[in-house]
């Protein structure tokens, strides 16, 4: 049986090899759920599939905006 929730690290596999990053990323602007458990945050299968059929999947912020408080950001260069 397939796990039900995923690490962030399975997650960034299951998405193409994205970095685990990018998937703290999508977890703080809610385009991927998590579930906290103990003091991990594991990511939900379902939201896995429903974002890997999207149309757009948008990783990092678009220019001008700014990320979420808690994603840091890279410096500008």
């Amino acid at each position: 049986m397939d796990a039900l929730l995923l690490t962030k690290k399975e997650t960034a596999f299951v998405l193409g090899k994205i970095s685990v990053r990018s998937v703290e990323y999508l977890l703080a602007t809610g385009q991927l759920e998590g579930r906290q458990l103990g003091r991990r945050k594991l990511v939900t299968r379902r939201s896995v599939e429903r974002l890997a059929r999207a149309d757009v999947l948008r990783i990092a912020p678009p220019k001008g905006a700014t990320a979420p408080a808690n994603v840091l950001q890279e410096p500008n260069k």
